[in-house]
């Protein structure tokens, strides 16, 4: 995968997806308001070799795990419900390295599809099983190739380009 174009730093990258997110509340795309957006994005940083250090920006409740109406999610004006992980590597004097993501859009009840999910694996699965960058229309099961896109190209598709069915 060629590399994708990512801010500088760890907080710019979080700064940069917290406008994004703020500006789709102010426009009426987002019912999540300010205050939300800024407890549902958190992110975390590890420390490697070198100085190098892998930053994961973390946004909302996962949907792997068992959850409730309860839980928090950035919800769109349509009733979707957003949640993604970002893992990015910044090491000094390289550019940024996008090392995985997972954008998961589950649309209010009876939708179909019910969910859209991006993930982009780490570079240790086979791609002929699965492809490293890959769309979910609604199954975990199905698959679909996509060119790799940076957390704000697939945050304004989902915020924006994807209305529910």
């Amino acid at each position: 995968m060629g590399r994708l174009t990512l801010p500088a730093s760890a907080k710019t990258l979080a700064s940069d997806v917290r406008k994004c997110l703020m500006i789709a509340a102010d426009e009426g795309v987002l019912r999540s308001p300010p205050e939300t957006i800024f407890r549902l994005l958190k992110m975390e940083q590890r420390t490697l070799d070198r100085g190098a250090m892998v930053v994961a920006l973390l946004g909302a409740a996962t949907f792997d795990k068992p959850q409730s109406d309860d839980d928090d999610f950035f919800i769109r004006s349509d009733g979707a419900r957003l949640s993604f992980g970002v893992t990015v590597a910044y090491r000094r004097g390289v550019e940024p390295e996008l090392l995985t993501y997972r954008f998961h859009l589950r649309f209010p009840r009876n939708s179909s599809p019910s969910f859209i999910r991006f993930d982009l694996n780490d570079e240790s699965r086979e791609p002929l099983i699965e492809p490293r960058s890959h769309l979910h229309p609604g199954s975990d099961h199905v698959r679909i190739p996509v060119p790799a896109m940076t957390p704000i190209e697939i945050l304004e598709k989902l915020l924006y380009g994807t209305l529910a069915p």
